[in-house]
């Protein structure tokens, strides 16, 4: 099944991480897909369609979550929610499934988002 199919996307991220990479709902029934780097700021960092929408640009994030963090690039969101900061982190350096097959985030998308992975990863390794 192709990668742009939104449904089966939803499917795997939740297969994959089993709740909100924010804020760790596990109310599945909620769970929208996220673009990290959000589809309307593709332009501004020089990203074509087909990289924003991405699947490692995508994570499953709860109705709530998604609805706050609208078009907000990833560390506005996560500064004005420091809580999910070490959540999402956490989720993304621990999937509970990795042999869903879906790609991480890649540390481009998350450096383009405004996340240094690699200042965390000491925290959790």
């Amino acid at each position: 099944m192709p990668y742009h199919c939104n449904g089966h996307i939803r499917h795997k991220l939740i297969e994959m991480y089993g709740r909100c990479v924010y804020c760790n709902s596990s109310y599945l029934e909620l769970i929208t897909v996220d673009h990290i780097v959000p589809v309307s700021s593709r332009k501004k960092y020089g990203l074509s369609f087909n990289q924003v929408d991405d699947p490692s640009n995508k994570v499953p994030a709860c109705r709530s979550c998604n609805v706050r963090k609208h078009n907000k690039t990833l560390e506005q969101f996560l500064n004005e929610h420091p809580g999910y900061r070490n959540n999402f982190i956490h989720n993304i350096l621990h999937p509970k499934d990795k042999s869903v097959g879906l790609p991480s985030p890649s540390r481009g998308i998350l450096k383009l988002a405004g996340v240094e992975l690699h200042a965390y990863q000491e925290m959790y390794f």
